[in-house]
């Protein structure tokens, strides 16, 4: 391989774990929009009992 083979191959790889890294966060951020929306309807519900 020369240099210019080596740099696209490491590029390559970057590109695919930039990618892992987007999945990971979209998966973090819909787990803590859920979490989020649980805690609201949670709240609601201990609002209405107290009452």
């Amino acid at each position: 391989m020369n240099d210019k083979e080596i740099i696209t191959a490491q590029s390559e790889v970057i590109k695919s774990q930039a990618d892992v890294i987007t999945s990971l966060t979209d998966l973090v951020v819909s787990y803590q929009e859920r979490l989020d929306k649980e805690t609201v309807v949670k709240g609601f519900a201990g609002g209405s009992h107290e009452n």
